[in-house]
């Protein structure tokens, strides 16, 4: 007797996946990832869109939002390089323009000269105003488009995909020949 294979939809597949990026995905960001905007641990880089004391603030930023644990953390798999890639190239002006009057905001606050558990501090008081101002107002929030782009950065990252989802780079069974009633019955059409 063959052992059941546990086995999910592309429904199922699509709807954990916006429950681990917490949400759906913006157009812009869907676009940046699909053509191929990585996250990139490498320390020695230039921003394209960010200053370096902007990148600084990003990736202290990220740090508090997915910080290291038992695998690395924003900062180690690079999530700022790939945030300042999605400001240079897939952000629409409006969120763009959103986020850098945050960065400026956290610029002038000294965010990233305070020790973590004051940054930790600010970025709940970051995360408070996110939702009250999704109350108030259909744009996007600063804080949101830094979460949203710190969570997609994380996860597309190797060490997101590998060490952290599930990894299958060849998913679903190869079952050659099989009776006509336990394939559903009917012939596929693809």
């Amino acid at each position: 007797m063959k052992e059941p294979m546990d086995k999910i939809n592309r429904r199922e597949a699509l709807q954990k996946a916006c429950e681990i990026m917490g949400g759906a995905l913006s157009t812009s960001l869907v676009m940046g990832v699909l053509a191929g905007c990585k996250a990139d641990p490498a320390l020695d880089w230039t921003p394209e869109a960010l200053t370096s004391q902007e990148a600084l603030i990003v990736a202290a930023l990220a740090e508090q939002i997915l910080p290291e644990t038992s695998t690395p953390g924003a900062r180690q798999v690079g999530v700022a390089r790939f945030i300042d890639s999605m400001v240079a190239g897939y952000l629409p002006e409006a969120e763009r323009n959103a986020f850098m009057d945050g960065l400026a905001s956290l610029a002038e606050r000294k965010f990233s000269r305070k020790t973590p558990e004051e940054q930790l501090a600010m970025v709940t008081g970051l995360a408070e105003e996110a939702r009250q101002q999704m109350r108030d107002s259909d744009s996007k929030p600063f804080f949101l488009l830094a979460k949203e782009m710190t969570v997609l950065g994380f996860f597309t990252s190797e060490v997101g995909a590998t060490q952290v989802l599930n990894y299958d780079p060849i998913p679903g069974g190869f079952q050659g020949c099989m009776p006509l009633d336990e394939a559903g019955g009917k012939t596929w059409a693809t």
